[in-house]
């Protein structure tokens, strides 16, 4: 799996979801207490336009707020983001921004 494909399969899960806007997705993600969310509309519009890279916990929210909540499901969504953006032995020095 590269980046591009990994892009389609959350375009994907987005329709599956019912397309719900970014405003919806931030709002199913708010940070606890109301410090805003871990998926901003900006954020997350520019990587559903292919504008900006992916961080894998971006993507994990990305999931979430799209309705996955089985464990073995959102296992396989990590491990799409390893094929995608860690090739074998490389480390990422985004992993952890969002």
């Amino acid at each position: 799996m590269n980046p591009a494909e990994l892009l389609l399969a959350m375009r994907d899960l987005r329709i599956a979801a019912g397309q719900p806007s970014l405003r919806d997705l931030g709002d199913r993600a708010a940070v606890p207490g109301g410090g805003g969310s871990y998926l901003p509309r900006t954020t997350i519009g520019n990587v559903l336009s292919g504008k900006r890279a992916c961080t894998d916990v971006l993507l994990l929210h990305f999931v979430k707020a799209c309705g996955v909540t089985r464990e073995s499901e959102i296992q396989q969504w990590k491990e799409a983001w390893k094929r995608a953006y860690q090739p074998e032995g490389v480390t990422s020095r985004y992993g952890t921004a969002c």
